[in-house]
């Protein structure tokens, strides 16, 4: 399942040769502001879903990330915990197989499954915090570019 939100806006194209003056990066770091700020209250959602321990660390490990691409004029930025400082958070998002004492794991696809004596419950605390927030997000987002392509065709004009 893809969570990739695409965004159609109106009246871009009459502004296609005006916008093409802009250097990519200039674009790419507007675009990348927006969305980190359209970003902000799923983050704030998944830090209040997400399960604390004594430590807390999955808790602030969740951060926004900037997602790269080729074209310097594209941007992206996703919600999800540190892959180094939180390396088990899909482990409580989708929970996991409890083996059996001593059980040593096979590299042969299925031949792990004897070893299962139990199951932990998934906790979908990043999910939660998605679907929770998306639909203001995508509005959010609508406003916000079509507030910044009618700024740089101002600009231009001028």
């Amino acid at each position: 399942m893809s969570n990739r939100v695409d965004i159609n806006v109106e009246g871009f194209e009459e502004l296609r040769a005006k916008l093409k003056q802009l250097p990519d990066k200039v674009k790419g770091r507007e675009i990348e502001k927006i969305m980190r700020r359209v970003a902000r209250p799923t983050l704030l959602a998944a830090r209040q879903q997400a399960p604390t321990g004594k430590t807390k660390a999955l808790k602030k490990r969740i951060s926004i990330t900037r997602i790269r691409y080729r074209d310097a004029a594209m941007a992206g930025v996703k919600v999800t915990p540190s892959r180094k400082k939180a390396f088990y958070a899909h482990f409580v998002e989708y929970g996991h197989n409890v083996n059996r004492k001593g059980f040593k794991r096979k590299h042969r696809k299925g031949a792990n499954a004897g070893g299962a004596i139990g199951k932990t419950k998934a906790n979908p605390f990043m999910d939660r915090a998605r679907t929770s927030t998306v639909p203001g997000a995508i509005e959010k987002a609508r406003k916000a570019l079509a507030k910044y392509v009618q700024t740089a065709i101002d600009r231009l004009s001028k």
